[in-house]
């Protein structure tokens, strides 16, 4: 199965008067692929490689822009998978990263980075 999605990036004018608006958009070039195995039964869901691929412009420090592409790749990973912020009537019920359930060097699999500045794509 393959999904593709689109985001259009759209700004606003800020508010002199309260500084307040959409003045920009944080985005960057980059495509991920991921495959997973998902038990039909449960509906959990395990990675078991993601390749990355970003347009980080000049790598000045290449060994810097894996660990930068790994890092948010495991930080996308738990926000999609299982970090979950507990609420009730509006009140924080997570009280802490125990609950909180980021992942760990045990739930990571392999990430094969990719990078490309300018128009060479190398890899980390």
């Amino acid at each position: 199965m393959m999904e593709a999605a689109w985001h259009d990036i759209t700004t606003g004018d800020v508010d002199p008067e309260t500084g307040q608006g959409n003045a920009y958009s944080n985005y960057s070039y980059a495509t991920h692929l991921a495959e997973v195995e998902v038990d039909t039964d449960t509906g959990k869901v395990e990675v078991l490689r993601l390749i990355a691929a970003n347009d980080v412009g000049k790598a000045i420090n290449p060994a810097s822009v894996e660990g930068q592409v790994e890092g948010a790749v495991v930080m996308g990973m738990g926000y999609a998978l299982t970090e979950e912020v507990k609420l009730e009537k509006g009140y924080v019920r997570t009280k802490n990263l125990g609950e909180y359930m980021v992942p760990t060097s045990l739930d990571i699999p392999e990430v094969e980075t990719a990078y490309c500045g300018g128009s060479h794509l190398q890899r980390a």
